[in-house]
């Protein structure tokens, strides 16, 4: 990375921090076990203005029982030069009643929620990172096609049809599922 997107990247980061927390709090409060669709549209709707913001395409689609997927795609002005897929899940595992047991909060660096690491701060990473780009006019000349899954937690019985649909044409994938720390160590997983 260049030194002039290292830039944009850190100051847009600073910038939106306060916002990122805010949205992660809100994101971390609701019950949203898979199949739990009332915390499913909720979570939706509190990303719903940042999709608006950049200027995102979003397609619902319904499972019955399970929720709802959100295909959200950032065309770029003119053909676009490829496919990026982001994906993230909206799901936890966590079940309804979890989040007023376990509220949301911060000690020194880390955040403590329902969710928090699995899956909610990759959602907004991957939303924020694309709205810094955009904001600075960075963007790349990519479709950016986010695929938030309502299902993960138990598999993605009905999101890995979603995935193999928007896969189709991809030239690249980045999946914004959070690692986790073994023994001092980062697990890949």
């Amino acid at each position: 990375m260049n030194d002039m997107l290292k830039g944009i990247a850190l100051e847009g980061a600073q910038h939106v921090m306060p916002r990122i927390l805010k949205l992660l709090e809100a994101l971390c409060s609701v019950d949203s076990e898979s199949g739990h669709e009332a915390g499913n549209r909720q979570v939706i709707e509190i990303l719903r203005p940042v999709l608006e913001e950049l200027g995102a395409h979003v397609e619902e689609i319904y499972e019955p029982g399970l929720g709802t997927h959100l295909v959200a795609r950032v065309l770029p002005e003119g053909a676009p030069a490829g496919k990026l897929l982001l994906a993230a899940h909206l799901d936890t595992v966590f079940p309804v009643g979890s989040a007023a047991q376990h509220p949301f909060h911060i000690e020194e660096d880390y955040a403590w929620g329902l969710g928090v690491g699995d899956c909610k701060s990759g959602v907004l990473i991957s939303l924020f990172g694309a709205l810094i780009l955009k904001e600075a006019g960075q963007l790349p000349p990519w479709e950016l096609t986010y695929i938030f899954n309502c299902d993960e937690e138990i598999g993605s019985p009905s999101g890995q049809n979603l995935f193999a649909r928007e896969a189709k044409g991809a030239d690249c994938a980045l999946v914004f599922e959070g690692g986790r720390e073994q023994d001092g160590k980062v697990r890949f997983v």
